[in-house]
């Protein structure tokens, strides 16, 4: 029953985020198909809000459609493009080093290959490998590490420990969609200020809302 459990809360979350045309989907569903941009959004959407990585990313596509393009592309320019990014200086300066190590479109699927290029840590690599790639990985960002900490299903105080504790919990099956689900939910209803707990579809679930 309790795998039934998280099943039903991961579902209506998505169905929720989607309904609310949640940032997370209205990227991936502009990025479907392009797989060295999604690559490109995922890096530069640290610290940075999901409208402003995918207007960076549609100014980007007009110029460039691989590595050998941005590697080409003077700096000051992709500067420019990237303004509206958080830390954008330094994210650019990250893509200028993996573009001069990439080919064409290519898009690792492999952990210790992602995790070798320079900017991309562990959370960004699993959602790579979970959103790009495929692979039943959790990428665990600031949502799914609060959500995952209101709803219960954790008791972290460091994103890698609530990933742990979600391989643990969370069915298989619900590993590759796990990130966006949370991270659209926690766009439009459980936010990181007043979340929305009134009209949350999952609250009787919730022990954050039980305890208010």
């Amino acid at each position: 029953m309790e795998k039934d459990m998280y099943v039903k809360v991961v579902m209506l979350m998505k169905r929720e985020a989607l309904k609310r045309n949640a940032p997370v989907y209205q990227a991936a569903s502009y990025l479907e198909n392009k797989p060295w941009l999604r690559f490109i959004f995922v890096v530069l959407s640290s610290r940075t809000r999901d409208e402003a990585t995918l207007k960076a990313v549609k100014k980007l596509e007009k110029i460039c459609n691989s590595w050998e393009c941005l590697k080409n592309i003077k700096e000051d320019e992709l500067k420019n493009i990237l303004q509206g990014v958080g830390f954008y200086k330094q994210k650019v300066r990250y893509l200028k080093a993996i573009a001069s190590k990439l080919k064409h479109n290519e898009v690792p699927c492999d952990y210790k290959k992602l995790i070798s290029l320079p900017g991309i840590g562990r959370k960004i690599a699993n959602v790579i490998l979970a959103d790009i790639c495929g692979k039943n990985v959790i990428g665990v960002d600031t949502h799914v590490h609060r959500i995952s900490n209101r709803l219960g299903w954790v008791n972290a105080a460091k994103p890698e420990e609530t990933e742990q504790q979600l391989y643990v919990k969370i069915p298989k099956k619900l590993w590759n969609e796990l990130n966006k689900a949370m991270v659209g939910f926690g766009q439009t209803v459980c936010l990181p200020k007043n979340p929305r707990c009134k009209e949350c579809p999952v609250k009787e679930w919730c022990r954050e809302y039980k305890r208010s």
